[in-house]
């Protein structure tokens, strides 16, 4: 629906290759990503002084929830400096 709401838009005239399309989905989901990672390296992973060791880009994906990583301490000093845009915003 994007490609061809940017055709329109774009006024250009050109098939949208379905199998094409789902490719590209399927080359780019996170487990594929995570594992190209793995084997040839990633220049946007950090290094991490902490663990002493490089933390992968591609690290939690899916399981990235941060109301289960962030220390809850922290969470509710982000709240209270942040009240007004959190209220502004109905969070």
């Amino acid at each position: 629906e994007i490609i061809e709401f940017i055709n329109q838009i774009t006024k250009i005239d050109k098939k949208i290759d379905i199998n094409k399309l789902r490719n590209c989905v399927n080359s780019t989901s996170f487990e594929k990503l995570k594992k190209k990672e793995k084997e040839e390296g990633f220049s946007e992973a950090i290094f991490s002084k902490e663990k002493n060791k490089m933390i992968p880009f591609f690290n939690l994906g899916p399981n990235n929830d941060w109301t289960n990583i962030l220390d809850k301490d922290f969470a509710n000093k982000l709240s209270v400096i942040f009240k007004e845009g959190l209220n502004e915003f109905n969070y």
